[in-house]
C-alpha cells in the first residue's frame, strides 16, 4: 500500500502541478489582456485628443475663410464703386473737352467745374 499510496500521491502532485500551471497561464493571459485593454484606452484617448485638436483647427480655418470672403466681397464692392466713379469722371472730362473744343465757354466756367470736380474726387477718395 505504500507503493500504491506513493503512486497516488505522485499522481495528485502531478495533477496539482498541472492545475497550477494552467492557473499561472490563465493569470498571465489575463494580465496581457488587461495591458492590451489599457493600451487600447490610451490610444483611444490620444485619438480623441487629436480629433479635438483637428476640429479646433478646422473651426479656425473656417473662421479665417469667412473673414477672407468678407474681405474679398468688400474689395469687390470698392472696386465697383471706383469703376463707377472713374466712369463718371471720364464722362465729365469728355464734356469738359467737348465744351472746350466747341468753344462754348459762355455755358461753362471751366475753372469752377474743375474745382467742383476736384472736390468730388477728394470726397470719393476719403470714403
Amino acid at each position: 500500500m505504500t507503493n500504491n499510496g506513493s503512486n497516488r500521491l505522485d499522481r495528485i502532485e502531478v495533477t496539482l502541478e498541472q492545475m497550477l500551471a494552467v492557473q499561472r497561464e490563465l493569470q498571465e493571459t489575463q494580465l496581457k489582456f488587461q495591458e492590451t485593454q489599457l493600451k487600447f484606452q490610451e490610444n483611444q484617448q490620444r485619438q480623441e485628443t487629436i480629433l479635438e485638436q483637428m476640429l479646433a483647427v478646422q473651426a479656425e480655418l473656417q473662421a479665417g475663410q469667412l473673414e477672407l470672403q468678407a474681405g474679398q466681397l468688400e474689395l469687390q464692392e470698392r472696386q465697383l464703386r471706383s469703376q463707377d466713379n472713374q466712369q463718371r469722371q471720364e464722362r465729365i472730362l469728355e464734356q469738359l473737352i467737348g465744351y472746350s473744343i466747341t468753344q462754348e465757354s459762355d455755358k461753362l466756367d471751366l475753372e469752377e467745374r474743375m474745382n467742383a470736380l476736384e472736390q468730388r474726387v477728394r470726397g470719393l477718395e476719403n470714403r
